[in-house]
């Protein structure tokens, strides 16, 4: 492979040969006769298929320049990223869209709701019970004692059943919480201004917060 890089010299039989070369050891490679019309493999052209050979022999329009075509070339380029950074805004700011009216909607609904309709959080038993406390002061010791061992097992199991509508009224002030420090992630969207991915996350869940929000407002109700 070396030895064909080299240049071909003509002996003195008017032949075309690869002149002789020494090996490291010090021993003499031959000369070797080059045929007619041989061609190294380095020197050869690479395989192009017809379609590749088409597009490369399509004739250039009269006139143009090397600097138009790169230049055109250059401007689809642009045209199909600004394409793409368009239909990316859109997206953002259909998202931010959303995010807005269900806020909105969630704020509307809790100003015309009632007062009194407005879930409230549950009292616990020990908010709850003092008028039963001083009915048990009242009765006789003993009587107290025995309806303090007789509902100590109603109580127990009060708890338990208040748990479930307390827990759903702690999820659903959090909930709404979360819908308000959204506004302010809305707004920077609205403004252009980049986006973690965590606040990203926290706005593509408005629509879940707000059905969830929905379905806590009529379990808290029924």
């Amino acid at each position: 492979m070396a030895a064909n890089l080299q240049q071909y010299v003509i002996n003195e039989h008017g032949e075309k040969v690869i002149p002789a070369t020494r090996r490291p050891d010090g021993t003499w490679r031959k000369e070797r006769k080059v045929k007619e019309g041989y061609i190294p493999q380095e020197e050869q052209p690479m395989f192009a298929s017809r379609g590749t050979a088409f597009r490369q022999n399509v004739p250039k329009c009269p006139g143009m320049d090397e600097e138009d075509l790169a230049t055109a070339a250059q401007q689809a380029k642009s045209r199909a990223a600004k394409k793409n950074e368009a239909r990316k805004k859109k997206k953002a700011a259909e998202g931010a869209t959303a995010a807005t009216t269900g806020l909105r909607s969630l704020s509307l609904r809790d100003e015309a709701q009632p007062a009194a309709a407005r879930p409230l959080a549950p009292q616990k038993p020990s908010q709850a019970a003092p008028a039963q406390q001083a009915q048990r002061a009242q009765q006789p010791q003993a009587a107290a004692n025995g309806t303090q061992a007789a509902t100590a097992p109603a109580a127990a199991s009060g708890d338990a059943a208040d748990a479930g509508p307390e827990a759903a009224a702690k999820k659903l002030r959090n909930l709404k919480k979360k819908l308000r420090q959204s506004e302010a992630r809305v707004q920077k969207q609205k403004e252009g201004k980049p986006l973690t991915a965590e606040e990203e996350e926290k706005l593509a869940r408005i629509p879940e917060w707000t059905k969830e929000i929905q379905h806590l407002e009529k379990q808290l109700q029924s």
